[in-house]
Protein backbone atom coordinates (compact mmCIF):
# COMPACT_ATOMS: atom_id res chain seq x y z
CA UNK A 1 0.00 0.00 0.00
CA UNK A 2 1.58 3.21 -0.92
CA UNK A 3 1.04 4.83 2.47
CA UNK A 4 4.62 6.09 3.75
CA UNK A 5 3.93 7.47 7.79
CA UNK A 6 5.93 6.81 11.26
CA UNK A 7 3.84 5.23 13.89
CA UNK A 8 5.34 6.56 16.79
CA UNK A 9 6.11 10.13 15.71
CA UNK A 10 4.00 10.81 12.09
CA UNK A 11 4.83 13.17 9.99
CA UNK A 12 3.16 16.18 9.42
CA UNK A 13 1.45 15.42 6.34
CA UNK A 14 0.57 11.82 7.84
CA UNK A 15 -1.16 13.58 10.81
CA UNK A 16 -3.05 15.93 8.06
CA UNK A 17 -4.29 13.27 6.03
CA UNK A 18 -4.65 9.78 7.69
CA UNK A 19 -8.29 8.57 7.81
CA UNK A 20 -9.51 5.69 9.93
CA UNK A 21 -12.04 3.03 8.12
CA UNK A 22 -15.68 3.04 10.35
CA UNK A 23 -17.47 0.38 8.44
CA UNK A 24 -19.50 -0.06 5.83
CA UNK A 25 -23.13 1.09 5.26
CA UNK A 26 -26.24 -0.98 5.10
CA UNK A 27 -26.17 0.52 1.16
CA UNK A 28 -22.26 -0.79 0.93
CA UNK A 29 -20.67 2.42 1.21
CA UNK A 30 -17.53 2.21 2.55
CA UNK A 31 -16.75 5.06 5.20
CA UNK A 32 -13.55 6.81 6.75
CA UNK A 33 -13.26 9.28 9.47
CA UNK A 34 -10.49 12.60 9.53
CA UNK A 35 -9.80 15.52 9.77
CA UNK A 36 -8.95 18.63 7.21
CA UNK A 37 -6.04 20.26 9.23
CA UNK A 38 -5.20 24.38 9.44
CA UNK A 39 -1.60 24.07 9.06
CA UNK A 40 -2.55 23.19 5.39
CA UNK A 41 -5.20 25.79 4.71
CA UNK A 42 -4.80 28.49 2.20
CA UNK A 43 -6.49 31.58 4.09
CA UNK A 44 -9.05 29.47 6.02
CA UNK A 45 -9.40 27.10 3.12
CA UNK A 46 -7.62 23.75 2.80
CA UNK A 47 -5.22 23.58 -0.29
CA UNK A 48 -7.05 21.22 -2.55
CA UNK A 49 -4.50 19.02 -3.34
CA UNK A 50 -4.33 18.35 0.34
CA UNK A 51 -8.01 17.41 0.58
CA UNK A 52 -7.51 15.04 -2.37
CA UNK A 53 -4.36 13.61 -0.36
CA UNK A 54 -7.34 12.50 2.37
CA UNK A 55 -9.54 11.08 -0.26
CA UNK A 56 -6.46 9.13 -1.17
CA UNK A 57 -4.99 7.82 1.93
CA UNK A 58 -9.26 6.53 2.27
CA UNK A 59 -9.41 4.84 -1.70
CA UNK A 60 -5.55 3.53 -0.64
CA UNK A 61 -6.25 2.17 2.50
CA UNK A 62 -9.72 0.27 0.69
CA UNK A 63 -7.42 -1.10 -2.17
CA UNK A 64 -4.70 -2.26 -0.07
CA UNK A 65 -5.90 -5.67 0.22
CA UNK A 66 -7.01 -6.12 -3.78
CA UNK A 67 -5.06 -6.46 -7.03
CA UNK A 68 -5.42 -3.12 -7.65
CA UNK A 69 -2.80 -1.08 -5.13
CA UNK A 70 -1.86 1.35 -7.76
CA UNK A 71 -3.92 4.74 -9.03
CA UNK A 72 -4.12 4.97 -12.33
CA UNK A 73 -6.00 8.08 -12.71
CA UNK A 74 -7.89 10.76 -10.31
CA UNK A 75 -10.58 12.77 -11.65
CA UNK A 76 -11.72 15.69 -9.00
CA UNK A 77 -14.87 17.91 -8.78
CA UNK A 78 -14.97 20.87 -5.68
CA UNK A 79 -18.51 21.37 -5.36
CA UNK A 80 -18.35 23.38 -2.34
CA UNK A 81 -15.58 25.31 -0.05
CA UNK A 82 -13.52 22.42 2.40
CA UNK A 83 -13.66 23.85 5.93
CA UNK A 84 -10.63 23.21 8.62
CA UNK A 85 -12.41 20.50 10.38
CA UNK A 86 -13.86 17.35 10.82
CA UNK A 87 -14.48 14.76 7.55
CA UNK A 88 -16.12 12.08 6.20
CA UNK A 89 -14.80 9.85 3.16
CA UNK A 90 -17.77 8.01 1.75
CA UNK A 91 -16.59 5.41 -0.92
CA UNK A 92 -18.64 3.33 -3.51
CA UNK A 93 -17.51 0.56 -6.04
CA UNK A 94 -18.18 1.47 -9.55
CA UNK A 95 -16.69 -0.99 -11.42
CA UNK A 96 -14.81 -4.26 -9.41
CA UNK A 97 -12.67 -6.51 -11.66
CA UNK A 98 -10.46 -9.59 -10.11
CA UNK A 99 -7.31 -7.97 -12.46
CA UNK A 100 -8.59 -5.25 -14.51
CA UNK A 101 -8.97 -1.42 -13.63
CA UNK A 102 -11.55 -0.90 -11.35
CA UNK A 103 -13.45 2.40 -10.91
CA UNK A 104 -14.24 4.26 -7.47
CA UNK A 105 -15.91 7.23 -6.22
CA UNK A 106 -14.91 8.83 -3.36
CA UNK A 107 -16.81 11.60 -1.85
CA UNK A 108 -15.59 13.96 1.15
CA UNK A 109 -18.45 15.50 3.40
CA UNK A 110 -18.73 17.83 5.89
CA UNK A 111 -20.95 18.89 9.10
CA UNK A 112 -21.81 21.76 10.74
CA UNK A 113 -23.18 19.25 13.39
CA UNK A 114 -19.63 17.17 13.69
CA UNK A 115 -16.91 19.71 14.27
CA UNK A 116 -14.84 17.15 15.38
CA UNK A 117 -13.92 13.39 13.70
CA UNK A 118 -16.53 11.33 14.49
CA UNK A 119 -15.30 7.77 16.13
CA UNK A 120 -17.82 5.36 15.13
CA UNK A 121 -19.97 4.49 12.23
CA UNK A 122 -23.22 4.71 14.55
CA UNK A 123 -21.84 8.50 14.71
CA UNK A 124 -22.60 9.10 10.73
CA UNK A 125 -25.83 10.13 9.53
CA UNK A 126 -25.89 11.42 6.05
CA UNK A 127 -28.55 13.71 6.12
CA UNK A 128 -26.10 15.86 8.37
CA UNK A 129 -23.22 15.68 5.84
CA UNK A 130 -23.03 18.21 3.26
CA UNK A 131 -20.53 16.92 0.00
CA UNK A 132 -17.54 18.87 -0.80
CA UNK A 133 -15.29 16.80 -3.22
CA UNK A 134 -16.07 14.20 -5.41
CA UNK A 135 -13.17 12.12 -6.75
CA UNK A 136 -13.72 9.16 -8.87
CA UNK A 137 -10.59 7.04 -8.96
CA UNK A 138 -9.28 4.45 -11.53
CA UNK A 139 -7.21 1.68 -10.07
CA UNK A 140 -5.06 -0.55 -11.38
CA UNK A 141 -1.62 -3.21 -11.07
CA UNK A 142 1.21 -0.86 -12.82
CA UNK A 143 3.68 -3.99 -12.50
CA UNK A 144 1.22 -5.98 -14.56
CA UNK A 145 1.12 -3.81 -17.19
CA UNK A 146 2.65 -4.19 -20.65
CA UNK A 147 2.91 -2.66 -24.03
CA UNK A 148 4.43 -0.15 -25.81
CA UNK A 149 5.82 3.32 -24.28
CA UNK A 150 6.75 6.51 -26.37
CA UNK A 151 6.87 10.64 -25.40
CA UNK A 152 6.19 13.15 -27.78
CA UNK A 153 6.59 17.12 -27.54
CA UNK A 154 7.08 16.98 -22.77
CA UNK A 155 8.79 19.82 -21.79
CA UNK A 156 12.35 18.78 -19.59
CA UNK A 157 11.93 18.97 -15.83
CA UNK A 158 13.27 22.06 -14.37
CA UNK A 159 17.33 22.96 -14.47
CA UNK A 160 17.73 23.48 -10.62
CA UNK A 161 20.55 26.13 -11.35
CA UNK A 162 17.43 28.30 -12.63
CA UNK A 163 15.85 27.82 -9.55
CA UNK A 164 16.13 29.55 -6.28
CA UNK A 165 14.24 29.91 -3.00
CA UNK A 166 11.08 30.86 -3.14
CA UNK A 167 8.75 31.56 0.00
CA UNK A 168 4.76 30.83 -0.27
CA UNK A 169 2.47 33.05 1.90
CA UNK A 170 1.38 29.65 3.77
CA UNK A 171 2.65 26.03 4.77
CA UNK A 172 6.32 27.24 4.70
CA UNK A 173 6.87 25.46 7.57
CA UNK A 174 5.79 22.16 5.91
CA UNK A 175 7.51 22.94 2.39
CA UNK A 176 10.46 24.00 1.34
CA UNK A 177 10.66 25.11 -2.56
CA UNK A 178 12.97 26.67 -5.23
CA UNK A 179 11.46 27.99 -8.44
CA UNK A 180 12.23 30.03 -11.33
CA UNK A 181 9.76 32.77 -11.50
CA UNK A 182 7.47 35.41 -9.04
CA UNK A 183 5.65 37.73 -10.24
CA UNK A 184 6.99 40.81 -11.45
CA UNK A 185 5.68 44.92 -10.09
CA UNK A 186 7.04 46.13 -13.10
CA UNK A 187 6.08 43.88 -16.21
CA UNK A 188 3.59 40.88 -16.83
CA UNK A 189 5.71 37.44 -17.12
CA UNK A 190 5.00 34.42 -19.19
CA UNK A 191 1.79 32.53 -17.17
CA UNK A 192 4.31 29.36 -16.17
CA UNK A 193 6.03 28.08 -13.06
CA UNK A 194 9.07 25.68 -12.96
CA UNK A 195 10.25 24.31 -9.42
CA UNK A 196 11.12 21.70 -7.26
CA UNK A 197 9.25 20.87 -3.61
CA UNK A 198 9.93 18.54 -0.94
CA UNK A 199 8.43 18.34 2.46
CA UNK A 200 10.77 20.22 5.04
CA UNK A 201 10.48 17.00 8.06
CA UNK A 202 12.10 14.82 5.30
CA UNK A 203 8.89 12.75 4.75
CA UNK A 204 9.47 10.53 1.54
CA UNK A 205 7.32 11.09 -1.44
CA UNK A 206 4.93 8.58 -2.07
CA UNK A 207 1.80 8.10 -4.58
CA UNK A 208 -0.82 9.54 -1.49
CA UNK A 209 0.97 13.01 -1.59
CA UNK A 210 1.13 13.33 -5.29
CA UNK A 211 -2.38 15.23 -5.49
CA UNK A 212 -0.58 17.58 -3.18
CA UNK A 213 2.52 18.10 -5.62
CA UNK A 214 -0.03 19.03 -8.43
CA UNK A 215 -1.74 21.61 -6.53
CA UNK A 216 0.93 22.91 -4.41
CA UNK A 217 2.48 26.11 -6.07
CA UNK A 218 2.06 29.88 -6.88
CA UNK A 219 -0.72 29.37 -9.82
CA UNK A 220 0.21 30.66 -13.46
CA UNK A 221 -1.37 33.79 -13.63
CA UNK A 222 -0.60 35.15 -10.87
CA UNK A 223 2.82 35.82 -13.14
CA UNK A 224 1.00 38.32 -14.70
CA UNK A 225 1.69 41.00 -12.03
CA UNK A 226 0.35 43.73 -10.61
CA UNK A 227 -0.11 45.59 -13.35
CA UNK A 228 -3.01 43.65 -14.64
CA UNK A 229 -4.39 42.54 -11.59
CA UNK A 230 -4.16 45.74 -9.55
CA UNK A 231 -2.25 46.72 -6.60
CA UNK A 232 -2.53 45.40 -4.16
CA UNK A 233 -2.34 41.96 -5.64
CA UNK A 234 -4.36 39.72 -3.87
CA UNK A 235 -6.18 36.55 -5.72
CA UNK A 236 -7.31 33.77 -4.28
CA UNK A 237 -7.47 31.06 -7.27
CA UNK A 238 -9.78 28.20 -6.47
CA UNK A 239 -9.71 25.19 -7.91
CA UNK A 240 -13.14 23.93 -9.80
CA UNK A 241 -11.88 20.79 -11.11
CA UNK A 242 -8.45 18.77 -11.45
CA UNK A 243 -6.90 15.85 -12.92
CA UNK A 244 -4.49 13.86 -12.12
CA UNK A 245 -2.92 10.59 -14.41
CA UNK A 246 -0.29 8.32 -12.52
CA UNK A 247 2.50 7.07 -15.22
CA UNK A 248 4.61 5.33 -12.92
CA UNK A 249 5.34 4.32 -9.06
CA UNK A 250 7.42 6.50 -7.05
CA UNK A 251 10.95 4.86 -6.82
CA UNK A 252 11.51 3.98 -3.08
CA UNK A 253 13.30 6.93 -0.84
CA UNK A 254 12.40 10.20 -3.41
CA UNK A 255 12.52 13.15 -1.06
CA UNK A 256 12.15 15.79 -4.27
CA UNK A 257 10.01 16.30 -7.20
CA UNK A 258 10.57 19.14 -10.18
CA UNK A 259 6.91 20.36 -11.31
CA UNK A 260 6.57 22.56 -14.50
CA UNK A 261 2.88 24.51 -14.71
CA UNK A 262 1.61 26.48 -17.60
CA UNK A 263 -1.64 28.29 -18.17
CA UNK A 264 -2.64 28.57 -22.21
CA UNK A 265 -5.73 30.06 -21.61
CA UNK A 266 -7.11 32.82 -19.30
CA UNK A 267 -11.16 33.93 -19.92
CA UNK A 268 -13.25 35.88 -18.10
CA UNK A 269 -10.57 35.01 -15.13
CA UNK A 270 -11.44 31.40 -15.14
CA UNK A 271 -8.01 29.22 -16.50
CA UNK A 272 -6.54 26.14 -16.97
CA UNK A 273 -3.24 24.62 -15.75
CA UNK A 274 -1.03 21.58 -17.68
CA UNK A 275 1.27 20.37 -15.18
CA UNK A 276 4.33 17.58 -15.02
CA UNK A 277 5.84 16.25 -12.25
CA UNK A 278 8.89 14.37 -12.27
CA UNK A 279 11.09 12.46 -9.71
CA UNK A 280 15.13 13.59 -9.30
CA UNK A 281 16.25 11.21 -12.48
CA UNK A 282 13.65 13.16 -14.48
CA UNK A 283 10.87 10.03 -14.92
CA UNK A 284 8.01 11.56 -15.36
CA UNK A 285 5.66 10.44 -12.49
CA UNK A 286 2.21 12.40 -13.18
CA UNK A 287 0.37 14.67 -15.43
CA UNK A 288 -2.02 16.96 -14.09
CA UNK A 289 -4.88 19.74 -15.53
CA UNK A 290 -6.87 21.87 -13.70
CA UNK A 291 -9.56 23.96 -14.24
CA UNK A 292 -9.93 27.60 -11.93
CA UNK A 293 -10.93 30.66 -10.70
CA UNK A 294 -9.24 33.70 -10.10
CA UNK A 295 -10.88 35.42 -7.43
CA UNK A 296 -10.94 38.25 -4.97
CA UNK A 297 -9.16 37.58 -1.72
CA UNK A 298 -12.27 38.37 0.08
CA UNK A 299 -13.94 34.92 -1.05
CA UNK A 300 -11.41 32.72 0.51
CA UNK A 301 -13.71 33.68 3.48
CA UNK A 302 -14.08 36.88 4.57
CA UNK A 303 -12.06 37.15 7.90
CA UNK A 304 -9.02 35.16 5.88
CA UNK A 305 -5.78 37.65 5.86
CA UNK A 306 -3.09 37.61 2.96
Amino acid sequence: MELTRSITHPFDFDRGTTTTYLGQTDEGSFIYSGEALKEFAIGEVPNGGYVLSILFDSVLRLYSDRYQVDPIALNAFFLRKTETKGVIIEINDVKVNRKGYCVTRATLKQSSKHPEPIKSLAEYHPEDFVDKVLGVFTMGNMASETGVSRDYDLPLPPNEADLQPYNFVYMNDLVEIMADSQPDPTQERPMAVNQTIRFKDQRPIDMKSMPFWCDMFLSPPNMLGPQVWGEPQQLWCATMQMEIQFKRKCPQGLDKVSASLVTHTLKNSRFDIDGWIWDQQGELLATTRHQCLCLPWERNTPTAKL
